[in-house]
């Protein structure tokens, strides 16, 4: 599962909104653009204000003029399409986890072979409002197991599990001490996507989806006869 190290994270942290203002000296017609804090970029309201910003940057009132930005505005203040991106991104529907562990339950005292099927890597295209294709990349990254006895494990090593009589490498395995009748394995999925629009890049961490299984944990004894007499 590879990661992508140049791609650098948004600094941006809030949202700018436009409205039409007037350079101080020449009193040529400007797009000011004021940070509202606390509001997200991707947010509904971050990306209309980004859409909005675009619509005025090719409106004929701004005329032919040098500083399309009045006087004062944030560095770096044209419009970006990360937080459209970022909201395409997590409008995704991940897929969920299949689990397995054969024959359907677990023995005390043996390991269970937990299996983790659906979690190939994918992609997405779709049309950006203002900016064209954008194309996202999704990736797993890792698979956090609560074993529903109170032991969890991190599997971040590419790992999908496999039978007891599958591959060494890719089996996930635990040993349950104690039998339940209402055991639950629960796998959190975590991914990663990369996107890209209109020569913009960027990265969306820490998206996740669970999937659940009802695993009930036998325990088998042996019983001493004596023989008959």
């Amino acid at each position: 599962m590879p990661v992508d190290t140049d791609i650098a994270p948004d600094p941006r942290v809030d949202a700018l909104e436009p409205s039409w203002g007037q350079q101080p000296e020449t009193g040529d017609r400007c797009i000011d653009l004021t940070p509202r804090p606390g509001i997200d970029p991707g947010s509904e309201l971050g990306i209309a204000w980004d859409i909005a910003t675009l619509e005025m940057m090719v409106d004929p009132r701004l005329g032919d003029t040098a500083n399309t930005f009045c006087d004062g505005a944030p560095v770096d203040a044209a419009p970006r399409p990360h937080g459209a991106a970022n909201a395409f991104v997590r409008s995704v529907t991940l897929p969920t986890p299949n689990l397995r562990i054969d024959p359907g339950f677990a023995l005390t005292g043996m390991p269970a072979y937990l299996v983790i099927d659906g979690q190939d890597d994918f992609s997405r295209s779709d049309d950006l409002a203002g900016w064209g294709a954008l194309t996202v990349d999704f990736e797993t990254v890792a698979f956090a197991v609560d074993w529903g006895d109170g032991t969890t494990t991190l599997v971040d090593d590419g790992r999908i599990g496999a039978p007891y009589d599958g591959d060494p490498t890719q089996q996930i395995s635990h040993v349950y001490d104690q039998r339940g009748s209402d055991t639950e394995v629960v796998v959190t999925a975590t991914w990663r996507a990369q996107w890209r629009v209109a020569g913009f890049s960027g990265a969306v961490e820490g998206l996740a989806i669970e999937s659940r299984l009802a695993l009930p944990v036998r325990e088998y004894r042996a019983v001493r006869v004596a023989p008959d007499q």
